[in-house]
């Protein structure tokens, strides 16, 4: 067949195309189907020039130089014109609203886009993605819809793979329609060296195979951020819904991190405004959406966040929107893993109102009652993703370097943790799925943190270190850094491996309920966001880290002078600042209490004020005043000090002491009594007698009760003065050898062994958060040249082991929040054994890190779970009680290898247990696998009822 015939039955075929009727659309569309596969159609059509939405970054030497071809002739020009026009009518054809033509379209959209003769490029590709598309939601038929599925797919697939994004050829023969056919998942090593390996911001020739691979994926993304108006919502909200899903596939392909890099500056803006819109859950009626756009991402229009108004999605509307949530966040929680070096700055602005805001508003909602309540549904959607990024270690520690670290970045790690404490809210069902699933997320966080730790002990992934007994609590790393392949990405990961087999029991039903709560079978009603609240009180928190420390740093009031809400020359509000806040560096703050200048005396004035001694005996007035700071090392300051304290104590107390001399006087021979009785290194100890003699050396102290002298002394030679986050030293005496010999029979450590294992862990952590914020005054301070940090901010790939403590360390207060709040309002047995084993796993990680108030703190929720001997409890053993008990008696065979001084209140309880157990079985106490097998198999409570 002559060029001449092919190019006059093209033009008649394209004419019956433009006609829009099934007569004439489906003999044209089969005709052009053979032309097409026979590769009588020969040429290109137009090609797409990208354009640099962001400012335009220098290249690097290795990105493409501009296209050198030459420039096309008139001729050429024409004949690409008149192609594309061919292809684009080819692709209108999808409107006609028979089923027929559908089938004919889609069959000749794949013949021409296979073509070897015949390159389809630019926009007319475009077109034919919108046009396969449409077809894919709106055709009648369902094996029209389903044809028009697998059409789509792969056109994406041979569009990536000619542009050499992918790393393997079309799957022609899929079966699925899903865009993993060529874009499988890879190991996490593979992800994180695709990324290192690839150049940023690299120019992309117009009309290049490169340049048709960006160009669908922008306008899956345009399809996925349409807004609703109002008008065929119901049309738009399915094709939402598709577009997102092809884009979340795209992401969790082998080169995602490639292409990702590389399309920097044209994927920034339309990608993470198709994500963000799509986690508001197709509709931004409270604008967090919209202000998100506007503030991060510089997103301007009449209705940039797809706002509907102040009413509700219809019905239809809303059920077709459903799984948009669970899509975007699958879709960012990939983009997080797979390029987070690229995209520090669009993670800090999305990360807050994806995973975050739902959690939070759980809090406000139960405080606000049923008016405020957040969907359920909605949660365990923020969950899931919060859990996939939890689960690998290098994800969640370079979150923390590079946000909570940053001074100018937000605190994602510490704040996550603190919405999964908020999420533990009261309520049964739908409520109890929400813990679970944040309990979940909190057990995923601590195995990562162990993983990761164990690196600097040269463990293997999951095995214990030190020797330690970890219980069988194995964690097998491959579970944490695979991202779940299913299709809808509908459920957890698979769950860590138990050791006991009855907790995996007792769980199972509160794991399948949790698992099928996160089903994109609900309908997500879309809630109100709290985006724009946590961003005031995340830039309001950073101010005030941002004062503490350069306070820590250089103790003085001008160092607070950048704290918020602070009133740097009222000495009352400095004072309850420095009473108040947390993160002070305590001997900070005795530097500025003794200080010389009239400002700081007034602020020492100030904060002595603020205490409240009335009635408190001498020795515990002064452990009160001195547990806030640090005495200063110059005996003029603490003399000072000494004086307004004894002032003070006097005012509230006046009938103690003469005058206030005389409890100045007293209050230095304390301080010299406390640190010459718990100092082991003095062989001569000060007695009774001596202290007596230098309290009542003033002239205004020959009258102070002896008695009263004598009992001030026992009590601090039997307890050193230490402040709040100090731990005290244990006196030496004859016996210590000994005492010492028991204790580490006991697993118990002495006092001052522990002090210099916790000191030397935190001056280690401090070492390695040191020079982790070195790095990045290293490179704010590195002076021009490079790239702005607005648009390439400083990214670092930790590696520290070290991390570890400090993470968990920042973490332990909403951990320890969590744990309680999930125990206390369990439904059963079942659902109170994974707060508890959360509870142990943390334990054995804290005592690991040496963070003994951790451990002992985590020890305390134990041991106080079972309510025994708890001030009015019934006669009768709550389920989560009993529960709390065997894993009580677990904990105390398993850790025994733990040190610490827990073990007090350990066996308490124990032989407490043991007590009740014996009076209700006639003396026997409680059975061992090796005394009574017979116990082992009965299904009995350890704990009868009475």
């Amino acid at each position: 067949m002559s060029a001449e015939l092919v190019e006059i039955a093209t033009r008649v075929f394209r004419l019956a195309c433009d006609n829009k009727t099934s007569k004439l659309c489906d003999p044209a569309l089969e005709g052009l189907r053979l032309l097409f596969a026979t590769g009588l159609v020969q040429g290109a059509t137009e090609g797409w020039a990208p354009k640099v939405h962001d400012a335009s970054p220098e290249p690097s030497s290795s990105s493409p130089a501009p296209s050198a071809d030459p420039t096309p002739s008139a001729d050429d020009i024409e004949r690409e014109r008149a192609l594309s026009s061919l292809v684009i009518s080819v692709a209108k054809c999808a409107e006609v609203n028979v089923s027929s033509t559908h089938v004919a379209c889609v069959a000749c959209v794949l013949a021409a886009h296979a073509s070897d003769g015949c390159a389809v490029r630019g926009d007319a590709l475009a077109q034919l993605c919108r046009s396969t598309l449409h077809l894919a939601v709106a055709a009648a038929a369902d094996r029209d819809r389903t044809a028009a599925r697998r059409a789509l797919v792969r056109v994406i697939n041979e569009t990536f793979a000619r542009a050499g994004l992918t790393a393997e050829p079309p799957a022609s023969g899929s079966v699925t329609p899903s865009v993993t056919s060529v874009t499988r998942p890879t190991s996490t090593s593979d992800r994180e060296s695709d990324e290192d390996d690839v150049d940023v911001d690299v120019v992309v020739q117009p009309g290049s195979r490169e340049s048709d691979a960006l160009l669908l994926t922008l306008t899956l993304c345009a399809v996925a951020a349409k807004p609703l108006d109002g008008n065929n919502d119901e049309y738009k909200s399915h094709a939402r819904v598709l577009a997102m899903d092809l884009v979340r596939q795209l992401l969790e392909g082998p080169s995602a991190a490639t292409w990702l890099r590389r399309w920097r500056s044209h994927l920034r803006k339309p990608l993470c405004v198709a994500v963000i819109r799509a986690g508001a859950g197709g509709t931004d009626r409270n604008g967090a959406a919209r202000a998100i756009e506007r503030a991060c991402l510089k997103v301007e229009g009449s209705n940039p966040g797809g706002s509907v108004g102040a009413n509700a999605p219809a019905p239809k509307v809303a059920k077709a929107l459903a799984p948009l949530r669970a899509l975007a966040r699958a879709a960012f929680g990939t983009m997080v893993i797979r390029a987070r070096k690229s995209y520090k700055r669009e993670i800090a602005a999305l990360y807050p109102a994806l995973a975050l805001a739902p959690l939070e508003d759980a809090a406000g909602g139960a405080e606000g009652g049923a008016e405020g309540a957040v969907d359920p549904d909605h949660q365990l959607v923020a969950l899931r993703l919060v859990r996939k990024l939890a689960s690998d270690p290098q994800v969640l520690v370079d979150v923390f370097v590079n946000y909570d670290c940053d001074l100018n970045g937000e605190n994602l790690f510490e704040a996550t943790v603190g919405a999964l404490a908020g999420a533990m809210t009261p309520g049964k069902g739908p409520r109890q799925a929400v813990r679970n699933g944040a309990l979940q997320c909190v057990l995923a966080m601590v195995q990562s943190l162990r993983v990761w730790h164990a690196r600097g002990e040269g463990d293997t992934a999951g095995g214990g270190g030190g020797g330690e007994r970890d219980g069988g609590d194995d964690f097998d790393p491959s579970s944490a850094s695979t991202v779940d392949r299913d299709d809808s990405s509908e459920h957890y990961p698979t769950h860590p491996k138990e050791s006991p087999a009855r907790l995996d029991e007792r769980r199972g039903t509160a794991d399948s309920e949790a698992d099928k709560g996160l089903g994109l079978g609900f309908t997500l009603n879309p809630k109100p966001s709290e985006a724009d609240k946590f961003h005031q009180m995340k830039a309001r928190k950073a101010s005030v880290e941002a004062a503490v420390t350069a306070f820590n740093a250089k103790p003085g009031l001008g160092s607070l002078a950048g704290c918020p809400d602070l009133d740097v020359d009222d000495p009352d509000a400095v004072a309850a600042f420095l009473l108040a806040a947390k993160g002070l560096d305590k001997t900070a703050i005795g530097e500025l209490l003794g200080g010389f200048d009239d400002d700081e005396v007034a602020v020492m004035r100030a904060f002595v004020r603020l205490h409240d001694f009335v009635g408190n005996d001498f020795d515990v007035a002064l452990r009160r005043f001195m547990s806030a700071f640090r005495l200063p090392g110059e005996a003029q300051k603490i003399d000072r000090l000494m004086e307004a304290f004894a002032a003070k104590y006097c005012e509230d107390n006046p009938n103690v002491f003469a005058d206030p001399d005389a409890a100045y006087v007293l209050a230095f021979a304390v301080i010299m009594l406390n640190t010459d009785a718990h100092n082991p290194n003095m062989d001569t100890k000060m007695t009774k007698a001596d202290f007596v003699g230098m309290a009542t050396s003033a002239e205004s102290g020959a009258s102070m009760d002896v008695a009263m002298l004598g009992t001030i002394f026992d009590r601090i030679v039997g307890e050193e003065i230490v402040m709040k986050d100090d731990t005290p030293t244990a006196p030496t005496s004859a016996t210590g050898k000994r005492s010492s010999s028991l204790g580490k029979s006991l697993n118990l450590a002495t006092p001052w062994a522990r002090r210099d294992t916790v000191t030397a862990a935190r001056a280690k952590s401090e070492t390695v958060m040191k020079k982790t914020r070195d790095l990045y005054a290293a490179d704010r301070g590195g002076g021009g040249g490079g790239k702005g940090d607005d648009l390439y901010p400083t990214f670092h790939a930790a590696s520290e082991p070290g991390l570890a403590r400090p993470m968990l360390d920042a973490a332990s207060a909403p951990l320890l929040d969590a744990l309680r709040n999930a125990f206390e309002f369990a439904e059963d047995a079942g659902h109170a054994a994974l707060p508890l084993e959360c509870a142990r796993a943390a334990f054995r990680l804290a005592a690991r890190l040496q963070l003994p108030e951790m451990r002992d703190q985590l020890a305390g929720f134990l041991t106080s779970a079972p309510g025994v001997g708890a001030p009015g409890a019934g006669a009768r053993m709550a389920p989560q009680g009993a529960e709390a008990v065997m894993t009580l008696l677990e904990f105390a065979v398993g850790e025994s290898g733990v040190s610490g001084t827990c073990w007090q209140a350990v066996l308490e309880v124990v032989s407490r247990l043991d007590e009740l157990h014996a009076a209700a079985n006639g003396g026997a106490g409680i059975p061992t696998p090796e005394t009574d097998a017979r116990v082992q198999s009965s299904n009995r409570p350890i704990v009868q009822s009475s």
